[in-house]
């Protein structure tokens, strides 16, 4: 079965009851940014969040990258958003920067920082899973 990306924002709880009544086996909660209790369902499932440079500036889906394990977390830029600068600011913006695949290094440097773990050790546990998630290995 293939991996299944949930774009859930504001709807994590009902996205989760969808998944818990699906087949789903694998399953990644892009830019998690809900309650910390559905968090906690979620990766008691077995599903993985992913981090974005929105970290930067989101205080919810930084209390979500700081809850989960380091490998249930993917790391992704959500290119071709506008980051702004506060929160839910992803919309065409006049500030901040619009990502690019590069700033997949701007996600692991907030996540590093975040969990208080070296950046290269970021990069390899988030790649070991991704490439288990995905297959590619």
């Amino acid at each position: 079965a293939l991996p299944v990306s949930i774009h859930s924002r504001g709807s994590w709880q009902r996205c989760l009851e969808l998944l818990k009544d699906s087949r789903v086996k694998k399953a990644v909660f892009h830019w998690y940014s809900g309650p910390l209790d559905i968090l906690r369902e979620i990766l008691v499932r077995g599903f993985f969040i992913s981090a974005t440079p929105a970290l930067r500036y989101s205080p919810q889906h930084q209390e979500a990258i700081k809850t989960a394990p380091i490998e249930r977390i993917f790391l992704e830029t959500d290119t071709p958003v506008f980051y702004g600068e506060k929160e839910g600011a992803c919309l065409p913006a006049r500030q901040g920067f619009r990502a690019e695949p590069k700033d997949v290094f701007k996600t692991l440097e907030l996540v590093a920082r975040l969990k208080n773990i070296p950046p290269e050790k970021v990069a390899q546990i988030t790649t070991t899973g991704a490439k288990q998630f995905f297959n590619l290995e």
